[in-house]
This record gives structure tokens, sequence and C-alpha cells, in this order.
């Protein structure tokens, strides 16, 4: 197992935002069936701690910024710390918005209307749009900006809808939410049919048809649930069952989880996060943990030949993928019986500064 690789594809943003929004789908739904009395500032405490983390981030990053000014040429600098601060812009209109539902689920007497409480997400998806066209013409990631983008309409429809401007059913109002639905159930089947012809074509590359397959299998996972959870929440929200919300969000689990599992082959987060100009697991490794290099440059492989000879090879790669030369231990039989190897290390193993 070649762990540097492995290390370098996690993104611990990504981690973090879909682990607190699994933690909190099920606070949410266990506190909406009655089964949990919490607080409604406790069920959503994963988003507070999620957001927080973004507003310390961003202020250890902006100190960084100004007190080491030499930071600010190296490469790409200018573009991932504008990216941070977009990012904490957006970050803190979520949590108006997170704290405006709190406060209107929490005090009964609270009678301003739904609308209201939408406006910093309206307001924010207005943003996106453009913030959008900036992160396409720098190539920066903008999932978040896209999510905006296309629920705006989304956030109108269910605002009037609480407010009762509308008597509408549920199913009418999460029409937008269908044809989003509909645009990528559309991807996924695309990337079933590429995924086959690679995999039935000898001229691709077993990476490529790997990265595919991953990929057609990611969107399995995650549109076919949340089609199967939009239909119980309407089934459920027009009194057509009385099934639990814990259990119809059963396919929302499934699809945070296939989202949590492809953040360990994500592109690299934003390093001027905490000020750390480096990647995050790069810097835990290398920087605050210096005793897991030794485990994080190392892979391991045994090889043995026609002639039953047996060789243990040890070969070490640094995070930063310098090419390192390969060191064999190669064990005779005539010394060392078939049942039983013995070695002893001729090369030590240099431990970070």
């Amino acid at each position: 197992m070649n762990l540097s690789k492995q290390f370098q594809l996690v993104n611990p943003g990504k981690l973090g935002v879909y682990l607190s929004l699994l933690t909190f789908s099920l606070f949410m739904s266990l506190w909406m069936d009655g089964l949990i009395r919490w607080s409604i500032w406790i069920v959503f405490l994963p988003l507070w701690l999620w957001k927080m983390l973004i507003i310390f981030g961003s202020v250890i990053g902006i100190g960084v910024w100004c007190y080491k000014p030499e930071a600010r040429y190296e490469r790409g600098s200018f573009v991932q710390f504008r990216a941070m601060i977009i990012s904490t812009a957006l970050h803190l209109l979520l949590i108006l918005f997170e704290i405006l539902i709190c406060i209107r689920l929490e005090n009964v007497s609270a009678k301003f209307p739904w609308t209201l409480v939408f406006s910093p997400l309206l307001f924010s998806s207005l943003l996106s749009i453009v913030l959008c066209l900036w992160a396409i013409k720098n190539d920066r990631g903008f999932e978040m900006e896209l999510l905006c983008c296309v629920n705006s309409l989304q956030f109108v429809f269910i605002a009037i809808k609480l407010d009762g401007f509308v008597s509408w059913s549920w199913l009418l109002v999460l029409i937008p939410l269908w044809i989003t639905m509909s645009v990528a159930f559309i991807f996924m089947i695309y990337a079933i049919i590429v995924a086959a012809i690679l995999m039935k074509t000898s001229d691709s590359q077993a990476e490529n048809r790997r990265v595919t397959v991953n990929t057609a299998l990611s969107y399995v996972f995650i549109v076919i649930p949340l089609i199967v959870y939009a239909v119980l929440l309407v089934g459920k929200l027009e009194g057509l069952t009385q099934l639990y919300y814990s259990l119809a969000g059963i396919p929302l689990y499934i699809a945070l989880i296939t989202l949590t599992i492809s953040a360990f082959s994500s592109r690299p987060g934003n390093i001027w996060w905490f000020g750390l100009r480096k990647d995050f697991c790069q810097f835990l490794i290398v920087d605050a943990c210096p005793c897991l290099q030794e485990y994080g440059n190392i892979s391991y492989k045994v090889q043995f030949n026609d002639s039953s000879n047996r060789e243990v090879v040890a070969q070490q790669e640094p995070i930063n993928d310098e090419p390192s030369p390969e060191h064999s231990i190669t064990s005779s039989p005539a010394k060392h019986s078939n049942k039983e190897l013995l070695s002893t290390p001729v090369v030590l193993i240099e431990m970070p500064d």
C-alpha cells in the first residue's frame, strides 16, 4: 500500500463538511420524529462546528497573509487566498440563515416570515452566479456555489409555501428539485455508458478505467438515493405515509456516506486555511507529526521468483514525489529454510529533523 499517494488525495475540507451534514441530517430526523427532545440549537451543533472551523481557519489565514508578505508571491497564493475569503463570506451567509431558522423554530412567539429566514440563501444564490464564473476562470472548485445557484428558485418556492402565499402541494413546490435531479440522472447515465465503453476497450489505460468506473459508481450511489429520499419526503409531508423521518432519511444517509468516501479521492483543498500554505495532510505528516513520515513515505512488497527465493523490498517515496532509490534485502536459501526468513536491516530510515 502506497500511503503517501493516499494522503495526498484526501481533501480534509470536504471530509469535514460531509461528516457534519451526515451527523446533522441524522439529528434533525430524530428531532422531527420526537425521538430526541434536544434544543434546536444543539441539533444544529454539527453545522456550528463546521462554520466555527471555517471562521477560525480564515482568521488565521488572513493573519499569516498580513504578517508574512513574502508568502503572497508563492505560486497561486493570490487566487487561493481570494477563494478562501469568498468561501468565508458564503459561510457567513449560511450562518445567518441557520441562526434565523433556530430562532424561528425555538421561539413560538417569533412571527417573522419564512421569506426573511431564507433571504440570506437568496442573496448567496445571486452572489454565487458571479463566483461560479470567477471559479471557472481561475480553475477553482465551485461545488458549493453551484449548489446555491441551481437551488435559488427552490428556496423561493419553499419560503412562500411555508408562509402560506401559495397552496401548492409539495410535489409542485419541489419542481426545481425534480429538474435538478433529472439533469443529474442524465449525467449518471452518461457516466455509466462511458464506463461500460472503456471497460470493453483494450486500448484504454487501467488507471483511466478505474477512475471512470469509480465516478459512475459514485453517481449511482448519490443520485438514485437522493431521488428516492425526495419521493419519500414528499409522501411524508403530504401525509401519504406514516414513515418516520429517520427511516425516510436512509437514502440521504447513503448519499452522504458516498460523498464522504469520495473525499478520499478529491482534488487538494485550499492551502491558505489556517495559514498552512501547504496541503493539510502534508502538514500533518511532515510538520505536526513527523513520526508518521516513516510510515507515510514507505510502501512494502514481497516478491517471489521461480526458484522459490524470497525478496523483501522496502522503497521510500517522499511526500513531495521526489524520486528516491530503492533498497532491497535478499535472503539466500542456503542460509535460511523455506519455512523461516530472517533478515536484518541494512538501510536506516532517516527521521525528519
